[in-house]
């Protein structure tokens, strides 16, 4: 990859490297070159040979002339949100446009006990301090979305005698016909014995004629005891990008209940890595996915076991029709001294259409010898017995297929915990399920 690649991606760094030094934030401005260079190194990789991160998909398109959007704050946005997202009781409603923090957008989120919210705009905001506990890695998205930071959202929550429930929104909105690329970064601290609930929710304003690239980046840290159940609901449109990265830092008896839901845009990635580094940690991400037309969507789960006794599951379902395409990359890392780990992964498909295709790789990479892990993926059309058992009873066969498809999709549904999300996304996919038929 060459910077001539790349020159469209230079013109948006310099435009906002710029403003950090009008505003006198060389720390940022230092952040950002650094990450700069360090996406240069690899740039969008479109090779296929050599990539196994990215060798069913076809990154191309990203290499077109995103540009940056203008600031949008509009408050005429909330009778938007009223409709088009989970409203969850006493919700604390945290909403991004573009990549920034909107105050004038977002409630509740002010003198809450046990939550406090900063941003990058905030004297007390610390940019040398804030990537402490990441992980150091070369992931080019990551290294993007660091170079073209604009805001940061942190959140952190102390133990409380109630159950926190937080909404992050993350909304796109387009600039006339351009195509436009944002950059939201969230940091979410669950200190010692928290307990709480994070939803985040990715949705866009545009018309057809534009499209939008979404480089999201979420870093989660869950210290000793604290609990978290988490829910990633991508809902931007057919004509759009997004990769989603999810970096979650276990610490000594914490727990993560993680469950994503993804209507797929063009291309669509869901990238989650969870690092369990304290003994008796325990996680389970599961998934549901949706693909249609000629959509791409990308699943890449990583679960590290780095302690004794530690605890991971994966689960995830994807429905395919048309010629959309998905890909599942789930593994599970076990090094040598995490003994007594147990760990399992699955991956179930549900193909709608002779043009459909699934490429699933479940991966287990062990080094220690007191194990209990197993892993497995099946990919498969709609049981013709089954769909004539009911047509039999007198459905006709797009509603017979509606059946099973919810079926299919209820058992990864039914394990969101929060009743108003689960009807949310219930709903959701029943608006869609009447465009899903099988292709027999």
């Amino acid at each position: 990859m060459t910077l001539d690649h790349l020159e469209n991606y230079l013109k948006n760094f310099e435009e906002i490297n710029q403003s950090s030094i009008i505003s006198g934030r060389s720390n940022l401005q230092n952040f950002r070159k650094k990450n700069w260079d360090r996406f240069v190194k690899t740039g969008i990789p479109v090779q296929r040979r050599g990539n196994e991160r990215w060798k069913y998909t076809n990154l191309k398109p990203l290499l077109d002339s995103f540009k940056l959007p203008s600031e949008k704050n509009d408050e005429s946005f909330r009778f938007f949100l009223g409709s088009n997202i989970p409203i969850v009781e006493n919700q604390i409603l945290i909403v991004l446009v573009n990549g920034k923090f909107s105050k004038i957008l977002s409630s509740n989120f002010q003198n809450v006990k046990g939550v406090s919210l900063t941003t990058l705009n905030d004297s007390m905001f610390d940019i040398e301090q804030f990537y402490k506990n990441s992980k150091s890695n070369q992931d080019p998205f990551i290294s993007l979305n660091y170079a073209f930071l604009n805001d940061v959202i942190k959140i952190n929550i102390e133990k409380s005698n109630s159950h926190k429930v937080i909404n992050v929104v993350n909304i796109s909105v387009g600039d006339d016909s351009n195509k436009t690329i944002n950059n939201p970064r969230v940091l979410i601290l669950g200190e010692k014995e928290a307990s709480f609930s994070l939803i985040e929710t990715y949705i866009e304003i545009s018309d057809s004629s534009s499209s939008h690239f979404s480089n999201c980046v979420t870093e989660i840290i869950l210290e000793e005891n604290s609990l978290l159940n988490h829910y990633r609901i991508l809902l931007e449109q057919s004509n759009s990008f997004h990769i989603g990265n999810t970096r979650v830092y276990q610490f000594k008896g914490s727990e993560l209940n993680s469950l994503s839901y993804s209507r797929s845009p063009q291309i669509g990635s869901n990238e989650i890595e969870v690092y369990l580094q304290g003994e008796r940690s325990k996680c389970t991400v599961n998934g549901l996915y949706l693909t249609s037309g000629t959509q791409h969507m990308v699943n890449h789960i990583s679960i590290n076991h780095e302690k004794p006794n530690s605890e991971s599951h994966q689960y995830f379902k994807g429905i395919l029709s048309g010629k959309s395409r998905a890909i599942f990359s789930g593994k599970v890392f076990v090094e040598k001294d995490a003994q007594k780990t147990i760990a399992d992964q699955k991956d179930l498909n549900l193909l709608l259409s002779r043009g459909a295709e699934i490429d699933t790789k479940p991966s287990l990479e062990i080094y220690a010898d007191d194990v209990q892990c197993t892993h497995g993926a099946t990919a498969g059309h709609v049981d013709e017995d089954t769909l004539f058992y009911l047509m039999s009873r007198g459905l006709d066969k797009k509603s017979a297929t509606a059946i099973l498809i919810k079926g299919f999709a209820d058992e990864i549904i039914n394990e969101i915990l929060l009743d108003e999300l689960k009807s949310f996304v219930q709903n959701d996919l029943g608006n869609i399920l009447p465009e899903l038929y099988f292709e027999g």
